[in-house]
């Protein structure tokens, strides 16, 4: 292809030029399966990226008492991927809400004016669910500026 359009174009050198070009262009966008570049992208599936002997590991320290945070932090994996890899191994997942204390300690440490993110940090839960025990024992909550909402 080259060859005649080398011989019938009048613009041969530059289209010549633009077909390299292109075809460079096209091998570096399509790297093959033996490239380093492809060898060292990151893997986003779950399985793929956690060993069989780490989901062991992580099983038996969850049973073993600790908590997801704690798993988490440890695996360096998020909370929901720790969750999916327990439940495919077989493992119960225990509930971990909050005690009655710590729900009161939540509503003192509120009314001190400590945000939801902080209190969390705290108790060792989520925000999110210091925010339910705290609706449900009623109390007034506050705006993201701290100000009481109406």
């Amino acid at each position: 292809m080259v060859e005649v359009m080398r011989r019938h174009s009048r613009q041969s050198r530059f289209v010549l030029d633009r077909f390299s070009r292109m075809h460079r262009a096209a091998t570096d966008a399509c790297p093959r399966r033996d490239s380093p570049r492809l060898m060292n992208r990151k893997l986003h599936k779950l399985d793929q990226r956690v060993h069989s002997l780490t989901v062991r590991q992580l099983a038996a320290e969850y049973e073993a008492g600790a908590s997801t945070r704690q798993l988490e932090k440890h695996f360096g994996i998020s909370r929901a991927s720790i969750v999916k890899l327990l439940r495919d191994a077989g493992v119960s997942i225990r509930y971990q809400g909050m005690s009655s204390a710590q729900i009161d300690e939540a509503v003192r440490l509120y009314g001190d004016g400590l945000s939801l993110a902080r209190i969390g940090e705290e108790l060792g839960v989520d925000p999110g669910t210091v925010w339910r025990r705290l609706r449900e024992r009623d109390v007034p909550m506050r705006d993201m500026h701290g100000r009481e909402r109406e």
